[in-house]
C-alpha cells in the first residue's frame, strides 16, 4: 500500500494541484491508495492519443518548439535553483531530446515518463522564499513535488504544452486570426479551465494551455466562413 497526492479539484492521483503557472509544484492532499506507480503511470496511450488530435501536420512545428523553448519554468538559473530540484542545462537538454524523440515517432506517454526519470532524472522539487530554499520551522526543507511523479507530470504538462505551441504556429502560417481555448471536459476538468473554455483570443498574443500542471486543454482555429 502506498500514500499518494489525491489533487482535490481533478480526482486523478498525482502530485499536483491546480495552479495558475507551469510548474510541477502542488498542494494536495494525501490520502491513502492502493493503487501502486506503475498503475499511476496509467496505459500506454501515444502522444498522439494524448493530445487528442491527429498531429502528423503539426510535427514539424512542435518540433520547433521544442527545439528553442528554454523551458523557463523547470531550468534553474542559480545555485538555489539548482539546490531546490530546477534543472540544470544538461537536465533541459535530456528532457528536449526525450519530448523529440517521442513527437517523432508518436511515442507513448508512459514511455516518455519512464525515459524522463531514466534520462533526465529530477529529483524532489523544494519550496523556495524569497530566492532561497526555504526551511520550516524545524529546519527542514519543504518538499513540493516528489521525485516519484515528478517524470509523469512533468511528461504530460510539457506534452501539452508543445502540442498546442505548434498548433499556434500552424495556424499563424495558415493564416488564421484567431484560436479558441477548448477545455477537456469532465468531472476532472477544473473551474478555471471550465472558465477558459470557448474563449477567443488574437492568434498573435493567445494565452495558450497548460493552464495548470496536467492540464489537458487544447486551442482550435477560429475561421470565419464567407
Amino acid at each position: 500500500m502506498e500514500y499518494v497526492f489525491r489533487c482535490g479539484c481533478c480526482k486523478s492521483l498525482n502530485k499536483v494541484n491546480t495552479v495558475k503557472k507551469i510548474n510541477d509544484s502542488h498542494s494536495c492532499e494525501i490520502k491513502e491508495s492502493t493503487e501502486t506507480i506503475d498503475e499511476f503511470y496509467g496505459s500506454n496511450h501515444t502522444i498522439q492519443e494524448w493530445v487528442n488530435v491527429n498531429f502528423d501536420e503539426y510535427t514539424k512545428k512542435i518540433i520547433e518548439a521544442i527545439r528553442i523553448d528554454k523551458f523557463e519554468l523547470l531550468a534553474g538559473t542559480n545555485i538555489e535553483q539548482l539546490k531546490a530540484g530546477m534543472f540544470t542545462p544538461k537536465q533541459v537538454e535530456s528532457l528536449r531530446t526525450e519530448l523529440t524523440k517521442t513527437f517523432n515517432r508518436n511515442g507513448d506517454m508512459k514511455q516518455l515518463a519512464k525515459n524522463i526519470k531514466l534520462n533526465v532524472n529530477p529529483g524532489d522539487l523544494y519550496k523556495m522564499k524569497d530566492g532561497k530554499v526555504y526551511r520550516d520551522a524545524d529546519g527542514k526543507k519543504v518538499v513540493t513535488a516528489y521525485k516519484e511523479y515528478r517524470p509523469i507530470n512533468i511528461a504530460r504538462t510539457e506534452v501539452i504544452k508543445e502540442a498546442n505551441i505548434g498548433r499556434n504556429n500552424y495556424y499563424k502560417e495558415q493564416g488564421v486570426d484567431k484560436v479558441r481555448w477548448v477545455a477537456a471536459m469532465s468531472e476532472r476538468t477544473c473551474p478555471d479551465c471550465m472558465d477558459m473554455d470557448g474563449r477567443v483570443m488574437e492568434i498573435n498574443n493567445a494565452q495558450l494551455p497548460p493552464l495548470h500542471p496536467l492540464c489537458r486543454c487544447s486551442i482550435s482555429p477560429v475561421v470565419t466562413l464567407k
